[in-house]
């Protein structure tokens, strides 16, 4: 029997990242025999505190969603594709009954999230603020399920994916 995975993204900000470190920990001490892996960016505050605790960490391309008007928009567009293809190959490593994509939100866990969908693998969010972020918005049309920590986050998500 293969050994079951659970691949976490999400950063840009410590906010996304320190949730996913305590998830990670916990993870550790009640269940060694998981293999926990993190998916992020190349230059993100994520690449940092994960490696500080010891997690295989792969870096991916990703870009901003701005929701105004840049000359980035045009690269970053360019940037998610080219790290959901990143993602799509790294999660293709990994049968779909042994592997699971945890997602702490931020725009590095986009095109993590929609790999992982592409790879039928199954796909959760965890939506720690009152203030639901885009990444997570567009994220949970490709999750199994949204977890959240305020009832007012409630209404951004469809009702049947929310715990």
């Amino acid at each position: 029997m293969a050994k079951k995975v659970v691949v976490f993204t999400g950063g840009g900000s410590g906010g996304h990242v320190i949730p996913a470190i305590t998830l990670i920990k916990n993870l550790k001490s009640d269940f060694p025999s998981v293999s926990i892996r993190y998916i992020g960016g190349i230059n993100g505050i994520e690449s940092q505190l994960i490696r500080n605790i010891e997690v295989p960490y792969k870096a991916i391309y990703t870009g901003k969603l701005r929701r105004y008007f840049s000359t980035e928009n045009f690269s970053d567009i360019f940037k998610l594709f080219l790290g959901t293809i990143q993602s799509f190959l790294y999660l293709m490593k990994f049968s779909n009954k042994d592997c699971l994509i945890f997602s702490t939100g931020g725009f590095v866990s986009v095109p993590v999230v929609i790999a992982g969908f592409l790879t039928r693998k199954k796909v959760f969010i965890h939506e720690q603020t009152s203030r639901v972020g885009l990444a997570n918005r567009i994220s949970s049309l490709f999750a199994d399920k949204v977890f959240i920590s305020f009832e007012s986050s409630k209404r951004y998500f469809k009702r049947d994916k929310v715990v």
